[in-house]
C-alpha cells in the first residue's frame, strides 16, 4: 500500500494549524486508565467509530520517538509521539498517510486529575488540510468533528466500564 508522507510536526504547531478541534469530557476514572486507553495499551479497547487495529511497532509502553500503525476502515496512519507522561498527556503527529487528506496532523491529549477522583480529558486535533481537498473540506471537517466527539463518548464508556470492574475486585 502506498503511504504518502506528512510535514513533520512539533508541539509549536498547535499555534499554526489551519484546522482545529476540540473535545473536552470528565471520565469517572483515573488518569492512567483513561491514558492506557487512549495509548491503546489494550487493543480491544477499540473507541473511534472506524477504529480498525493498532499496533505499536516496538514493545514496551508508548514513549517519545515511539511509532503506532493506526487503522481504520478507510485510512492508515504512521504516527509518532512527540510528549508522552502517562496520565497527563499524549501528543503525537501523523507522518504517513495512506490517502492525502491532510499536510500535517497532530494529536494532543491532556489528563488532569480532579479533587472528585475524576479524570479531564481535553483531546485536539491540529490539521493542516491538503490542498488537492480543500473544496472538500468542510464536509470532512464535519464528519471527523462528529467521529472524534463520538470517540470521547467512547473513550468514557470503557474507562468507566474498566474502573468499575477493578472496584468490582477490590470488594
Amino acid at each position: 500500500m502506498h503511504m504518502f508522507k506528512l510535514k513533520p510536526c512539533n508541539l509549536e504547531f498547535v499555534k499554526t494549524g489551519t484546522c482545529y478541534f476540540e473535545n473536552s469530557i470528565v471520565i469517572a476514572s483515573s488518569p492512567e486508565t483513561v491514558f492506557d486507553v487512549i495509548a491503546l495499551i489494550n487493543p480491544h479497547h477499540k473507541w473511534l467509530p472506524w477504529f480498525k487495529k493498532a499496533y505499536w511497532l516496538s514493545d514496551g509502553i508508548p514513549a517519545i520517538g515511539k511509532q503506532r500503525v493506526f487503522q481504520t476502515y478507510y485510512i492508515n496512519l504512521l504516527e509518532e509521539i512527540i510528549d508522552c507522561k502517562r496520565g497527563k498527556r499524549l501528543c503525537f503527529w501523523v507522518s504517513e498517510a495512506s490517502i492525502p487528506l491532510f499536510s500535517q496532523f497532530l494529536e494532543d491529549y491532556q489528563l488532569t486529575q480532579l479533587e472528585t477522583g475524576e479524570t479531564s480529558l481535553i483531546w485536539r486535533i491540529y490539521c493542516t488540510p491538503h490542498r488537492q481537498i480543500k473544496l472538500l473540506y468542510p464536509l470532512i471537517n464535519f464528519l471527523l468533528g462528529r467521529d472524534f466527539k463520538k470517540g470521547c463518548q467512547n473513550i468514557k464508556m470503557i474507562c468507566e466500564k474498566e474502573n468499575n470492574k477493578k472496584n468490582l475486585f477490590k470488594s
